[in-house]
Formats: C-alpha cells, structure tokens, sequence
C-alpha cells in the first residue's frame, strides 16, 4: 500500500492507493498551524506572562506569511476582551497580563488563512 498526502484548498488529506487503485482519501489537518508557546501556564494577578503565536505549515516549518491574529480573552461572568494584532514574518507576540484571580481561557485564530483557532488556559492566582 502507498500513503501519500494531498494539499487541496487549505487542507491536508491522506490518500492511501494499492496497486493504482484508490482506497482511501480522509482528513489529516490543516495546511496552517498556529503554534502558541509561553513560558508560564500560570500568573498572579497584575504579572505578565509573554506568549508567541507563530504560522506554521502542516510539516511544522515555519511560515513568513502576513496575517492578522485575533486575540479573544474570556473569564465566566466578563465580558470578553478582543484584540488584533498583525502577524509579521508569520508571528505575533503579546504578554498578558489579568488584574483579577480566575481561570482565564485564551483564543487565537489567523484572519484570511485556512487555520484552525487555538485555545488555552492560563490560571491567574
């Protein structure tokens, strides 16, 4: 059996072929990837915490590609607070920072890409 990958309008497939004859085409991932990376996974109120988002392809090389990020930072009961950042050379850096103690859930997601958003957690003591 022959399994190869695809590249077809922003999304990677997996296509599995015996003896010339197709057996298989299924979803693998997307063709971009956001890499979120932070040293800390948690902070107390009113500390920074750097994170780095960067545009990866599916093979994790990284990509040079301008995009705007859209940063979504929520806490139950808030009101979510939003902001764009533009990507440059495929990255995009911010700290954040939260003045109250709670469990924060952060979104990410590259505007006019064919991207899947990333979230995660930051606890906030």
């Amino acid at each position: 059996m022959i399994t190869e990958y695809v590249v077809e309008n922003g999304s990677v497939y997996k296509v599995e072929r015996e003896g010339g004859c197709l057996l298989s085409k299924s979803f693998f991932c997307p063709e971009i990837q956001l890499h979120v990376t932070s040293l800390k996974s948690g902070v107390r109120a009113g500390e920074a915490m750097p994170v780095t988002v960067e545009l990866r392809s599916w093979k994790n090389t990284p990509l040079s590609d301008a995009a705007v990020l859209t940063v979504q930072v929520d806490l139950e009961g808030e009101n979510p607070v939003v902001l764009n950042l533009d990507m440059v050379n495929g990255k995009a850096e911010f700290d954040f920072v939260a003045e109250a103690a709670g469990k924060y859930r952060v979104f990410v997601q590259a505007q006019n890409t064919v991207s899947e958003p990333m979230s995660f957690e930051v606890e906030v003591s």
